[in-house]
């Protein structure tokens, strides 16, 4: 148990321990210390007073608070946890606490994907004969041309309330899943409700004595938990799903050497895809059904899911287009290649047409070489501003650590006949700490001898705002 949960504690910092342990102290009804008063007969007896127990809940907290002031070390702030205040083990709640800490402390603890609400038709609204021929809910197109959706307004989303999704969506799950709930308020920059599932084995629905899981390897496994997060004002819900970990396929492993069945994956993949079919019908209401469907963005970073599918203002997608998001006039001043209209003349005549023309010349000839004089305006000009600031990045640049892009239908040489005439489309993939900012520093180099900013796609820029796409 001691190093499964020293693993578990050793991702923060000793700052954050200590901040999550005064927490658990506020509520000690539900994280319940190892104390005096507390301790039966055969724990006292196996004592092996390295951590002697505190008599009381209050002289606990001032301990955690004298580690706070003589800083502490955190292997030993993690050995008081685990083999003294709470040697009988922590709940699922207080793991819980300490996977939120976490993705408090690093943005990039976990990878999200965003899913937009899309709303159903409904059966009444429909012409007549359709229900017969397709009894399946469609979902409602903003360009539908038919006399019924003429007469609908846009699709009012539902205003969600994060306790009460909590409830819908357990009421939904219940009878299929066991699993633990912990509703958590992200702070901001990001002002979000995460709810974080838990699923619990099958040994969980037979009876316990206390809150503490059996196992805790089982308890602090990632693939046995889903966080679902609730964005304010916007029609996006995010997903974040973790891989196989380790206590999945040990037991898969185990299962095989000794011959017996293994269903711990499928049980765990027909769990979650039990839960991510559950949460649209949470969000639903009498005549009011919803759907997800995908957008193509997923990130590790959660402020580039928040920036590029959040309630913010439009254009952080990237690129050229990123730079109307916080500066519209210098935008307008930095993109305006075309020329002014005519001035008018004192005695209300309009200028010469040749002078006109001959300004239009000008300004072509001017923004053409200060484009070639000064590289580095036009690679500003197609990415935007990626500043090497960090903070300065983290408010206006959505980094994406994955992009994949699939090109079909290429274009060939009309003279090489050794190409054949259907031509197989090609993936490219680009990995890395952040895609656009690393082809931006690129394209920064040797003055355009690596990258030919006019022959630039836009997609290479990060205007679209997807990790994966299709090229026509």
């Amino acid at each position: 148990m001691a190093p499964t949960l020293a693993k578990s504690l050793s991702r923060l910092g000793v700052p954050s321990l200590i901040k999550l342990c005064l927490q658990w102290l506020s509520m000690h009804d539900h994280c319940t210390p190892y104390l005096q008063c507390n301790r039966s007969l055969n724990e006292s007896e196996e004592e092996d007073y390295l951590f002697p127990p505190a008599e009381s809940v209050d002289e606990l907290r001032k301990i955690y608070q004298g580690l706070r002031n003589s800083g502490a070390d955190k292997s030993h702030i993690i050995d008081r946890i685990i083999d003294g205040d709470w040697r009988r083990g922590l709940s699922l709640q207080q793991l819980a606490m300490v996977d939120f800490a976490v993705l408090e402390q690093s943005d990039t603890a976990l990878r999200w994907s965003a899913l937009r609400l899309a709303a159903l038709e409904n059966a009444e609204l429909l012409p007549k004969g359709i229900e017969e021929r397709a009894p399946k809910r469609r979902k409602v197109k903003g360009n539908t041309t038919t006399s019924s959706s003429r007469s609908r307004s846009a699709p009012k989303y539902p205003s969600i309330q994060p306790s009460t999704f909590v409830a819908a969506l357990r009421s939904h799950i219940s009878p299929l899943v066991k699993a633990h709930y912990h509703l958590h308020r992200l702070p901001a920059p990001y002002n979000l409700s995460i709810v974080r599932i838990y699923i619990s084995s099958r040994s969980a629905f037979a009876p316990t004595a206390g809150n503490i899981p059996r196992s805790a390897r089982q308890a602090s496994d990632a693939s046995r938990v889903i966080y679902i997060a609730l964005p304010e004002s916007c029609p996006y819900v995010y997903i974040s799903l973790s891989a196989s970990g380790s206590a999945t396929a040990a037991a898969a492993d185990k299962a095989k050497k000794t011959g017996a069945r293994s269903l711990a994956g499928m049980d765990l993949a027909s769990m979650k895809r039990c839960i991510l079919e559950s949460i649209p019908k949470a969000l639903s209401r009498p005549h009011e059904r919803w759907a997800l469907e995908p957008t193509k963005l997923t990130a590790k970073s959660l402020h580039a899911i928040c920036a590029l599918r959040g309630s913010g203002r439009p254009g952080t997608a990237g690129g050229a287009y990123s730079k109307f998001s916080t500066d519209t006039h210098g935008a307008l001043g930095q993109v305006a290649g075309g020329p002014k209209p005519p001035a008018a003349r004192a005695d209300g005549g309009e200028a010469d047409v040749e002078e006109a023309e001959g300004d239009t010349e000008n300004v072509e000839g001017a923004g053409s070489g200060n484009k070639a004089n000064n590289p580095a305006a036009a690679v500003t000009v197609r990415f935007g501003d990626m500043a090497d600031n960090p903070q300065l990045q983290h408010r206006q640049h959505a980094s994406l650590d994955r992009f994949h892009v699939r090109i079909n239908d290429l274009l060939r040489p009309p003279d090489d006949a050794r190409v054949s005439t259907e031509a197989a489309p090609i993936g490219l993939s680009f990995a890395g700490g952040d895609v656009f900012l690393g082809l931006r520093q690129l394209a920064s180099l040797g003055d355009g001898k690596y990258i030919d900013l006019d022959r630039l796609p836009s997609w290479m820029t990060g205007e679209m705002g997807v990790s994966v796409m299709t090229v026509q």
